[in-house]
């Protein structure tokens, strides 16, 4: 994330210089400097944040701990407990089309 940030940054500030000295392309040089601070901002802003994968794997994590407190709670143990078949395991819709296929 840090090194996108940086790629961005260096990006922008070509596209500035290069609108500040090419006649006719200021307003490249506005675009190159709004998105230089806009990039800035956001990497400050995110510079403690966890990155989006281990965010997703606390939030897992938590889920699997809740499911696992709940237990009564999951369809599964509930038909396993009862000792009803009514659950049948699902045919794979890939199955279903090899068979039409030969």
């Amino acid at each position: 994330m840090v090194a996108l940030i940086i790629i961005l940054l260096v990006v922008w500030l070509v596209l500035a210089i290069l609108g500040f000295a090419v006649k006719g392309l200021l307003w490249l040089a506005i675009l190159g400097i709004a998105f230089f601070v806009i990039t800035a901002i956001v990497g400050w802003l995110r510079r403690g944040a966890p990155p989006a994968a281990d965010f997703r794997r606390q939030v897992q994590r938590v889920g699997r701990t809740r499911r696992a407190a709940e237990g009564a709670a999951c369809p599964a143990n509930s038909l396993a407990r009862s000792g009803t078949t009514s659950a049948q395991p699902r045919k794979s819709p890939a199955r279903g089309l090899r068979a039409h296929v030969r």
